[in-house]
């Protein structure tokens, strides 16, 4: 035990003595592993965004203006605010359609960052009659007057606190939880508050909306035994004016988008894992040789071959610890700050994952820096299993 502790000992006296090689190879493994933790835990919190997406879409079928398909599609997923609008009759119709069980509509209004609205929100208005897209997520409880409004989590108010849209004021009925998408920067509201918004005087000066016979999306409920590809495509073909979307494949362009993203991330880390390897294995070879006196005199006064390397891998695994801790702490203090900004500019749904997805991110990429270290180490100490004491000093003079 006692060999033990002096062999610790003497490792962290070198690390201690060559501060400069062992904050190179340090800033290496920091690299490393802070890309490594970085990228493993994006794809986490875009796939759980993901995830999060398709269980609040709550419809099979998604209908909206045809060309205004992508301007919703930024204000679910990122919650860019817009306003959108085709006629009301929509949802009558396409809830005659053969295999839909429900039509539920939504409306879209953007508020502006001026006197006439408190911040730069998207207005969500629905149908508390027969929603079944943001009613699931509401409390029991909870009926939106026409003076209450829900909020996303990421809209910065509380429950019971008002705010005023186009000189109208509502109350915050309930804040809904974290959703990864746009519903976290939206603020949900009644049609009754809706009319109460378009029929204001200071609405009249910036919404085109000026009745309420308006809606901006009919969400479809597909009957069971019907498939929802199909009932889409019958939809489509018979409505050219309209833009007809399975919650499938709404998703898609996300899903692509991720899986873009993991192929080039796979590539990269790759490429970082080579090099860093490549890296830490030269700057650990030139310390070896540099340091072969040394060895050499250790093994002459009667260390052992094992002893001495054990002492080098001590060394290695003192500078890999505090790389691979500072890294994974850091890339993970960052992505948590910046987790807003990193969503917004992401452009896809980002939900912040568990704490088991997090650990597993952690031991993930602890196993491969720490597999690239002791991999580079043991190859730089190779030839010291082949050289005796004696040929070590004279290599070293």
């Amino acid at each position: 035990m006692q060999s033990r502790f002096i062999l610790w000992e003497i490792a962290f006296k070198n690390v201690k003595s060559r501060l400069y090689r062992s904050g190179l190879i340090a800033l290496f493994v920091f690299v490393l592993s802070a890309a490594l933790f970085t990228c493993t835990a994006l794809l986490s919190n875009m796939n759980r965004g993901l995830e999060s997406t398709s269980a609040r879409l709550g419809a099979d079928i998604v209908v909206v203006p045809k060309e205004y398909f992508s301007t919703i599609e930024n204000a679910l997923f990122t919650g860019k605010p817009c306003t959108v609008y085709f006629d009301r009759k929509w949802a009558e119709i396409l809830g005659e359609t053969e295999g839909i069980e429900a039509a539920s509509s939504q409306l879209f209004l953007a508020t502006l960052n001026s006197e006439c609205c408190e911040s730069e929100s998207q207005l969500i208005a629905f149908d508390e009659d027969n929603d079944f897209v943001i009613r699931p997520w509401l409390r029991a409880e909870t009926t939106l007057s026409a003076n209450q409004a829900a909020v996303g989590c990421d809209i910065g108010l509380e429950k019971g606190e008002t705010v005023t849209y186009y000189g109208a004021e509502f109350t915050v009925a309930e804040v809904l939880d974290k959703s990864g998408m746009g519903y976290d920067d939206s603020v949900f509201i009644s049609y009754d508050g809706a009319k109460r918004i378009i029929s204001s005087e200071s609405a009249k000066n910036f919404l085109a909306v000026q009745n309420n016979d308006f809606i901006s999306m009919v969400n479809l409920k597909v009957r069971d035994g019907y498939d929802a590809e199909t009932v889409s495509n019958t939809i489509a073909k018979q409505y050219d004016d309209i833009a007809v979307y399975t919650s499938g494949k709404l998703l898609a362009n996300a899903e692509k988008s991720i899986q873009s993203f993991t192929g080039y991330s796979m590539v990269l880390l790759a490429v970082l894992i080579v090099l860093s390897t490549i890296s830490i294995m030269s700057i650990f070879s030139i310390t070896v040789n540099e340091r072969k006196r040394e060895f050499g005199i250790f093994l002459l006064f009667g260390t052992q071959k094992n002893q001495l390397i054990r002492i080098i891998m001590l060394e290695a695994i003192f500078i890999i610890v505090v790389g691979t801790v500072a890294g994974i702490l850091l890339s993970g203090i960052c992505l948590f700050l910046f987790r807003n900004i990193i969503a917004l500019r992401l452009q896809l749904p980002y939900l912040q994952a568990g704490i088991g997805e997090m650990l597993s991110a952690v031991l993930k990429c602890t196993v491969i820096t720490f597999a690239a270290g002791i991999a580079a180490t043991i190859y730089s100490v190779v030839k010291l299993t082949r050289s005796s004491g004696a040929d070590l000093l004279e290599e070293g003079e």
